[in-house]
């Protein structure tokens, strides 16, 4: 290790190589620091033993399947995560998305400079992504509570939750960081969008049919196609094509496509690369790295204006995000309205503009590094 070189651990519950976790995005983050020339990466992987995965089971079986005993599983975890951090020599510690691992290691981690990173504070999430038991919300908001006293640094990628965690959680502003995330796959070039084409062909990410708004995205097609000379199509990636469903022609379902597979990362890079349109009608989003795929290959986006998303879409900038309650109607009409006065090119131009300045994780790292040295 180079003399002048900070060390870093990085705490997750898995290794944090896999693409499974956190949709690719730990992977992600472990690979960037990796590459850092004043940070050395160590592991800290608090994986649970076989005894630990037995009684996991049990408990979820005992619970009904919720998460009330989940502060059962934090107990089992603790001795594990304290002896490991302990005995790391790590000045600093990286704890991505896991307040659980943080609270299980609260003793060990008084001794270190904890960084803790999280898409959204837990106490935002609640009434928008979680439906919990006042049980599962204590545990919860004990969780990040106690992350939010330990750490040295908190990372959020997009202002959304910045002042709850001021308000709820009384963090210090001087703890927060707004850095985005970047997009979580290699930079594979861009085409940007042109007014007057015959056809135009949108594209959705996602894999929660109803959440994503697909239902949405298909009637706002289906609304173009009536309503216009010009000829659209729509390109789901993420589901397969739900049973006895009657689509017309120009709906396609791709399925899941996943990252780690060559094969299939070439199909979602060409989805991306081969489309005009990004359409996300989604109801609940806390950042979203589709959004940052979608910048990368000059997608222009349509999408609603809740959670994070303005952080990563620019209104009227990189595309329009529409206000809560909006149809389809809406969206046809927003849609038809760029191509028609040629504001389509300029938000295809500025989602790649945006990319390359903030929605990289080039970029991401450089701001990292710069709470270490601070």
């Amino acid at each position: 290790m180079h003399k002048n070189k900070a060390k870093i651990g990085f705490l997750y519950y898995g290794e944090p190589a896999d693409t499974n976790y956190w949709s690719g995005t730990i992977s992600q983050l472990y690979n960037t620091l990796s590459k850092s020339d004043v940070l050395d990466v160590e592991k800290i992987i608090v994986s649970p033993n076989r005894l630990n995965g037995l009684v996991y089971k049990m408990l979820r079986v005992i619970s009904f399947r919720t998460n009330q005993l989940s502060f059962l599983m934090s107990a089992l975890d603790s001795k594990k995560a304290n002896q490991l951090i302990k005995d790391s020599d790590c000045e600093w510690i990286f704890a991505p998305a896991c307040s659980n691992l943080i609270y299980a290691g609260r003793k060990a981690l008084k001794n270190k400079k904890l960084i803790y990173m999280s898409d959204a504070t837990y106490h935002k999430m609640l009434g928008y992504y979680y439906n919990h038991s006042e049980h599962d919300q204590r545990v919860g908001n004990a969780w990040e509570q106690t992350a939010h006293n330990l750490a040295t640094s908190i990372i959020i990628p997009a202002k959304w939750s910045y002042q709850d965690a001021i308000d709820y959680y009384k963090t210090p502003k001087e703890k927060l960081n707004i850095i985005k995330f970047g997009a979580n796959m290699s930079d594979c070039g861009y085409k940007l969008t042109e007014a007057g084409k015959e056809c135009y062909k949108l594209l959705l990410v996602g894999v929660d049919y109803v959440r994503k708004g697909v239902d949405l995205a298909i009637e706002t097609v289906k609304l173009l196609n009536e309503s216009s000379a010009i000829k659209y199509e729509l390109s789901i990636v993420g589901l397969a094509k739900p049973k006895n469903l009657d689509l017309p022609n120009y709906v396609s379902f791709y399925g899941k496509l996943r990252k780690d597979d060559k094969e299939e990362l070439k199909k979602l890079i060409e989805c991306y690369s081969s489309h005009d349109i990004f359409i996300l009608p989604t109801k609940a989003e806390c950042a979203g790295i589709v959004f940052t795929e979608a910048s990368m290959f000059g997608l222009p986006v349509f999408t609603y204006d809740t959670g994070g998303i303005t952080d990563y879409v620019e209104d009227g900038i990189t595309g329009k995000c529409l206000d809560a309650g909006c149809g389809a109607k809406d969206f046809c009409n927003v849609i038809k309205d760029s191509i028609e006065n040629g504001s389509i090119e300029q938000y295809s131009l500025n989602a790649r503009k945006k990319y390359e300045k903030e929605l990289n994780w080039d970029f991401w790292l450089k701001q990292f590094e710069k709470i270490i040295k601070r």
